[in-house]
This record gives structure tokens, sequence and C-alpha cells, in this order.
């Protein structure tokens, strides 16, 4: 068989590699499909994603398999951005004045961070970003910063743009302790030490 013009060898039934790529062929839906497995390099591996295909087969879910082969346009951090903060105006339903402080705390994050897609920040972008503003403000703020660029991150590998949140198991600053307000009240006895 020949696959994009290469001589490929049949490992299975419906798998088959040609130059060290491996490709699932076979009809779902009276259709003949075919899939590059992006990302398997080994034998073993692509006979693992072979019994995940058939699964698929089975469970009528083909097409959901074979987009997780599908190479994924590149997202810009201010695209995402964006995304996230339409997302916060509509499905969260922030008050203005949030999304105004989302939109500030990730252009502060952007400009130091001076990575222009999503899929290149790392861990220690967010570390120095949370570091620099512990600087600049309260470590309560600097946590809480930490806490939204986490929800922010979330939202980004929920959506499928990336595969891990950086900003996971960073530890931000210790929160500052606030004064707790109470009452105590006076008795008759402590009025009569008061008194000249």
């Amino acid at each position: 068989m020949k696959i994009k013009g290469r001589e490929a060898k049949a490992i299975a039934p419906t798998l088959y590699s040609a130059q060290g790529k491996f490709y699932i062929v076979r009809k779902v839906g009276g259709r003949k499909r075919q899939v590059y497995l992006r990302g398997i390099h080994t034998e073993q591996g692509a006979l693992h994603v072979l019994t995940e295909a058939d699964i698929a087969v089975v469970n009528n879910r083909f097409d959901d398999f074979a987009n997780k082969f599908t190479p994924r346009k590149s997202m810009s951090l201010d695209q995402a951005v964006d995304h996230w903060l339409k997302a916060s105006k509509q499905v969260s339903d922030n008050k203005p004045k949030v999304i105004a402080a989302k939109r500030r705390l990730l252009t502060a994050f952007a400009d130091q961070c001076s990575k222009t897609h999503l899929g290149a920040v790392e861990r220690a972008d967010v570390e120095r970003f949370i570091r620099a503003r512990n600087k600049c403000v309260s470590p309560t703020t600097a946590s809480d910063e930490l806490t939204r660029l986490r929800t922010f991150f979330r939202y980004c590998v929920a959506q499928d743009w990336i595969t891990k949140n950086p900003c996971e198991n960073i530890k931000g600053p210790k929160k500052s302790s606030s004064t707790k307000d109470y009452i105590h009240v006076v008795s008759a006895a402590e009025l009569d030490m008061l008194k000249f």
C-alpha cells in the first residue's frame, strides 16, 4: 500500500508505517478514512492508539478520535486573553471593573513575559512575573493575581489551545494575615476600675 506516495508497511490490518510515521487506514461509516498519528513515534504506541481508534469506531466517535491528531492552530497570547475576557463577560457575567482588572493583569503579564504565542509561555515566566509583582503590590494582591493567571491558563487548557497550565503547582506569596475586628463588651466592674 502507498500512503502519500510512500510505500507503507502493514503492522496490523488497519495500521501502517511509512518512513517512521504511523497511519490508521480504515472504513468508517462506508468511507475510507486515513489518520496520521501525529506525535506517535513507536510501534507499541501506535498499537495502543489503534485500540483507541477501534473503541471510537464502536462508539461512533471516530471523528473525535481523529481530531486529537489534527494540527492545532497557534493561538497568540492576545487572542487568548480576548477570548477569555469575552467568556468572562458572557458566561461568568463579570462586572466591567472585574474585566478591566483582568485585562490590566494580563497586559502587564504579556508585557513582562514578552512572549507572543500562548504555547510559548512557561512556568518560569509566571514565577518571574509573580516575584516582580510581589515587590510592587502586597503579597495578598500578588497571590490573588496568581490565582487569576491560573484561572486564565486553565481556561486555555479547557479550550485545547495548550496542553498544560504553566501556573499549576506554583506557590504564591504568603498572604498577609488581616486583622480581625471584634467587639469587647465592657462590664460594670471594668468601668468601676477605670474611674479615678
